[in-house]
């Protein structure tokens, strides 16, 4: 699954049930301007706390 979904254009993060960022394709790590996992955050609250996710339409999304 990771080979295909690494291959997208759009920008996938692939997040364990506890919270934890596993995994992010190089489209999610560019369109944050990262080049590293570890730097999205360990977990959501971290990501969360990083960055401010927005729809297509630039309006933001709320945090739940």
């Amino acid at each position: 699954m990771r080979q295909i979904v690494a291959g997208l254009d759009e920008g996938v993060i692939l997040i364990d049930p506890d919270q934890s960022l596993l995994w992010a394709n190089d489209a999610a790590l560019t369109m944050h301007g990262v080049e590293r996992l570890e730097q999205l955050g360990r977990t959501v609250d971290e990501y969360r706390g990083r960055f401010q996710l927005r729809y297509r339409n630039n309006h933001r999304l709320e945090a739940d």
